[in-house]
């Protein structure tokens, strides 16, 4: 009889699935937009190199032509065999992407579930942790942006899931995996394994190095794939993106906006919810600390540290945002277990109702019998900035899309179909028109030109040499193009463009050469 109790109960599990999918709809259902495009150029990138894979070209940008333009070889790896569906369905590669973004959005919420009865043990905290996470906008919107965010976010779960159950070789891999997915793995790795010496130092505990060496074998293979083809060890796109950017307090500030902004909760909740974790990390005898406070909070602040000081980020569009959404999932994470944690005390009301009057007023007994009254007083609170969370990333989700497939997919097809096959195009956007122009792309920022990162030849004279151009005039005005003669212009009421604030985004030509003019 306790037996099928048990099994009802395990039923609520399905909550949270049914939420996820639930939103997912909705998200998908607003716009032919939300399915059928990418809401950042960068994706199309990715699909570039995917392509080459799946067709046994290598990590080719142009035919022929190995680059790392790309920052995430394990997504590329990943995603490459959906691109063996394209002669049948051309939309498959797309559909496909975002079938496995949302399969991992899936797996995310199993891991959710699994790593807080880990911790919690019982089925209501696990069940709201699992069901506000469920309905996490970001996570929503990075299940069907196309982008390795939710990869990420998987891996590291996994992760922390492994080390909880002490599960060696499981800890070991993931951590093998996350800088293959994202560079900026690299400080997860480090913390680790300074966590590692820490233990060693403090309580004896033996360091396995040959464990650590099979941890950075992909990351080493992956450098020296990219030292093999463009003679640099990490991707094209560090080189031309980092930049040291000097702490001050408004980098601070903007760290801290970067965690509510939306997402679930404001930022009073979200600094609520981080305390209540905390308590939970530092009185629970089972886990210590290591285990608990630090990849949940320590972890990601410490890469969000890292975005922030090594490239500019703004609040203004997805652009910036998904350098820094890995972290804030992350984080998210915690907050939303601390939350449930205290939210879960307001099912038993009748016992810290009665220890209201018998605290100390002054004393913590008195704090924890509030705590669950304020927990489910600032959940309800949220509910406005979670919906306002909801609407916002639904909205970029269709309308970013829309505008990469006015200003970029637009530009490319046309490419395709006035252009010979042989020519060369000059573009600063190198992802869509790329994928489906079919013609040898030049990038003139960089992102997947060695040459142009290692100074080899300058955008002067990479202009000088391509048959056609295709982008933003405003960029361009320091160099002579009068020697092309305008044939499309692709514009978007700059209004409408919801990428970001880049008013000199919003138109792009297309011209050729001029006959016997160089």
């Amino acid at each position: 009889m306790l037996s099928e109790k048990v099994k009802h109960r395990e039923l609520f599990f399905l909550i949270p699935y049914l939420l996820f999918i639930l939103f997912s709809f909705f998200f998908l259902g607003t716009s032919s937009h939300s399915v059928k495009d990418f809401p950042l150029d960068d994706a199309w990138i990715h699909r570039v190199y995917a392509r080459s894979l799946a067709w046994g070209e290598g990590l080719s940008y142009n035919l022929g032509e190995p680059e790392t333009g790309a920052t995430s070889p394990l997504w590329i790896l990943l995603t490459a065999p959906v691109h063996w569906l394209e002669p049948i369905w051309p939309d498959a590669p797309v559909v496909g992407i975002k079938v496995i973004g949302g399969m991992l959005g899936v797996l995310s919420i199993s891991l959710v579930i699994l790593i807080t009865r880990t911790l919690t043990g019982g089925i209501r905290i696990p069940l709201i942790t699992a069901s506000i996470w469920a309905v996490e906008p970001r996570l929503i919107f990075s299940s069907y942006g196309g982008m390795e965010v939710n990869l990420f976010v998987v891996i590291f779960l996994g992760l922390i899931w492994a080390d909880l159950t002490e599960r060696k070789i499981g800890t070991y891999l993931f951590l093998s995996l996350l800088p293959v997915c994202r560079p900026e793995g690299l400080l997860v790795l480090l913390i680790y394994g300074l966590r590692d010496v820490f233990l060693w130092w403090t309580q004896g505990n033996r360091i396995g190095f040959l464990d650590w060496v099979w941890v950075l074998i992909p990351f080493s293979l992956w450098t020296m794939i990219c030292q093999w083809i463009s003679g640099l060890y990490l991707p094209l796109p560090f080189y031309q993106k980092a930049q040291w950017v000097w702490p001050s307090f408004s980098l601070l500030l903007k760290m801290w906006q970067l965690q509510s902004h939306h997402g679930p909760f404001p930022g009073l909740v979200f600094a609520f919810s981080i305390v209540a974790f905390g308590f939970l990390c530092f009185q629970n005898r089972s886990f210590p600390a290591v285990k608990t406070f630090l990849p949940f909070v320590l972890v990601p602040t410490v890469f969000l540290l890292g975005i922030i000081l090594s490239r500019s980020i703004s609040l203004d569009g997805y652009y910036w945002l998904r350098y820094a959404d890995p972290a804030d999932l992350m984080m998210m994470i915690a907050a939303t277990i601390g939350l449930a944690i205290w939210a879960d005390r307001i099912g038993r009301w009748r016992v810290w109702i009665r220890e209201i009057p018998k605290g100390d007023r002054h004393t913590l007994g008195f704090l924890k019998g509030n705590l669950p009254l304020l927990a489910g007083v600032l959940l309800v609170c949220s509910l406005p900035h979670w919906w306002q969370s909801i609407e916002a990333k639904r909205f970029h989700l269709w309308s970013d899309g829309k505008i990469i497939h006015l200003m970029n997919v637009e530009v490319g097809k046309w490419l395709k179909a006035h252009t010979p096959a042989q020519v060369s195009v000059g573009v600063n956007d190198a992802g869509a028109i790329r994928y489906f122009s079919d013609r040898r792309i030049v990038d003139l920022l960089g992102l997947n030109n060695r040459d142009v990162v290692l100074k080899r030849v300058s955008v002067k004279d990479l202009i000088n040499r391509v048959d056609w151009i295709a982008l933003y005039p405003v960029w361009f005005r320091k160099y002579n193009l009068k020697a092309f003669e305008l044939r499309q212009v692709f514009a978007v009421n700059p209004e409408s463009y919801s990428l970001c604030n880049c008013p000199t985004q919003t138109l792009l030509t297309i011209a050729e050469r001029r006959k016997g003019v160089h």
